[in-house]
C-alpha cells in the first residue's frame, strides 16, 4: 500500500487537480457468515451498468455477524472520524 506524506499529497492535488473533485462516497456494510452458500440465477435485468441490483427472490437470512457488536461500533467510529476529517487516513 503506498503511503504518502502531507507534502507528497500537496503537491499530487496540485499536479492533478484533485482538489476540483468530488469525494467519493463511502458506504459501511454490516457483513454476516452464511453456513451455506446461497444460489441465485443472473438476469437479464441485472446487467449493464449498474450500482445495486434488486434481486428478486426471497433469501435466507441465517448469518452470524463477522465483527461482534462492539467491533463493529468500533470500526463505525473510526471510519465516520476519518470521513469528517478527525484523523488523518494516512497515519
Amino acid at each position: 500500500m503506498a503511503r504518502y506524506g502531507s507534502d507528497e499529497l500537496m503537491h499530487m492535488e496540485h499536479e492533478y487537480g484533485a482538489h476540483n473533485y468530488h469525494p467519493l462516497p463511502v458506504v459501511l456494510l454490516r457483513t454476516y457468515r452464511i453456513p451455506r452458500p446461497v444460489t441465485v440465477r443472473v438476469r437479464d435485468e441485472y446487467g449493464g451498468c449498474r450500482s445495486f441490483v434488486e434481486i428478486m427472490r426471497d433469501l435466507p437470512f441465517e448469518g452470524t455477524p463477522v465483527l461482534s457488536d462492539d467491533e463493529f461500533e468500533r470500526a463505525t467510529e473510526e471510519i465516520g472520524n476519518i470521513c469528517s476529517g478527525r484523523v488523518p487516513a494516512l497515519a
